[in-house]
């Protein structure tokens, strides 16, 4: 973190790119079926009138194998193309972040 700023969103080089304040946790978030096959889904609530939600799926690696943006509570990913393995979905909005683990086990 540079010029003394303590908390926020930084960078591996460690700039400061926000020090808005984040919730990391949506109050209530339900991903199923895990261990998923064909697709998930996920249902969220008090959303606070998001208007967009960003839905990254991270390998065990770290990298981005997935992305979609969507409006609403109720998403249904697909999941072909990604093999079997352990995944992070990360679930971000204005305000809020939060992961969640996925296995995906294909029949």
């Amino acid at each position: 973190v540079k010029n003394g700023d303590t908390t926020g969103i930084v960078k591996s080089d460690g700039y400061l790119l926000s020090n808005k304040h984040i919730n990391y946790e949506f109050s209530d978030i339900v991903l199923f079926p895990n261990p998923a096959n064909d697709f998930v889904e996920l249902q969220l609530s008090n959303l606070n009138n998001s208007k967009n939600i960003v839905i990254d799926i991270y390998n065990i690696s770290g990298e981005e194998v997935k992305k979609q943006i969507c409006k609403s509570e109720n998403v249904r990913i697909n999941l072909d193309g990604l093999n079997d393995g352990i995944y992070l979905i990360k679930l971000i909005t204005e305000d809020k972040v939060t992961v969640k683990k996925l296995i995906i086990q294909h029949k």
